[in-house]
């Protein structure tokens, strides 16, 4: 059973679609609604350990995302004419950055802020302005940066894939 090659186009089209939508979209959301409302709504920590959470669940859809979606490009790139390979290319290394940078988050950045957490004092009575306490903003925020170029290589593909050169 082979699927002719104008509706396998347009099946990796759709699938490609897919998984720029939940990159994009839900990085968006992480960054713009979940963690800013978790850390207004809550105390600091019971706030990071929430979107610690969910940023560990998310972070490994979105490097399996990505991983699929490099292998649509791939897949693309080998039905498809020379005319766009330039296109293609441009694309698959940048999101090959993003996978890299997913991956690193998710397996290096995130336990070490776990290792961090669990050093703080146990208390909101700590001190707010311990050195422990200010490497650990700072990882959270450096995890959020990761995130965010992240999601900036993300448009940059939907960018490329757009533009008609």
């Amino acid at each position: 059973f082979f699927l002719p090659a104008f509706m396998t186009t347009y099946l990796v089209l759709i699938l490609q679609f897919v998984c720029l939508s939940l990159w994009i979209g839900g990085t968006t959301v992480l960054l713009t609604i979940v963690a800013p409302s978790a850390f207004r709504k809550t105390s600091f920590e019971g706030a990071s350990e929430v979107v610690a959470v969910i940023m560990e669940r998310y972070i490994g859809l979105l490097a399996i995302l990505q991983v699929f979606f490099l292998a649509t490009l791939y897949l693309q790139l080998l039905l498809l004419s020379d005319s766009i390979g330039l296109k293609l290319r441009l694309a698959l290394s940048l999101s090959s950055l993003a996978t890299l940078l997913t991956v690193y988050l998710r397996f290096t950045v995130l336990p070490g802020i776990d290792v961090m957490r669990s050093r703080l004092p146990g208390s909101e009575s700590g001190d707010p302005g311990s050195e422990e306490t200010h490497r650990f903003r700072r990882a959270q925020g450096r995890s959020m940066m990761l995130l965010t170029a992240n999601l900036f290589l993300g448009l940059c593909v939907v960018i490329i894939l757009i533009l008609p050169f």
